[in-house]
């Protein structure tokens, strides 16, 4: 299952106006080639896991709990939300468990 942080990063060239349909695209495994995923991790030895968006095209990977966080539109420009994120979370946690800090813009 697929859901999204109440917080969405999200990439200088991903259109907004556009967002619901990159949304659902993704989530009916359709999308454009150079969508990436920022996703929290289901390891837990890692914190967040960039995607590119064909794994979507996956049945199965569609079915594994996805918290995403982040969308970009390309490998660097995720890269740099990812620093963003961090930032965000030394600022106002005074750690780097961004896991946990963006663990909570999450509805239950």
């Amino acid at each position: 299952m697929v859901t999204y942080s109440e917080r969405l990063y999200t990439g200088d060239k991903i259109d907004q106006k556009k967002l619901n349909r990159i949304k659902r695209n993704i989530r009916q495994g359709r999308g454009r080639f150079s969508l990436y995923i920022i996703a929290l991790s289901n390891n837990n030895h890692d914190q967040l896991d960039i995607i590119h968006n064909s794994m979507f095209k996956q049945k199965l990977y569609r079915k594994f709990d996805i918290r995403i966080v982040g969308l970009a539109n390309s490998y660097d420009e995720a890269t740099s939300l990812v620093m963003a994120m961090l930032d965000d979370t030394m600022n106002q946690t005074g750690t780097v468990d961004i896991k946990k800090f963006l663990l909570k813009d999450f509805s239950v």
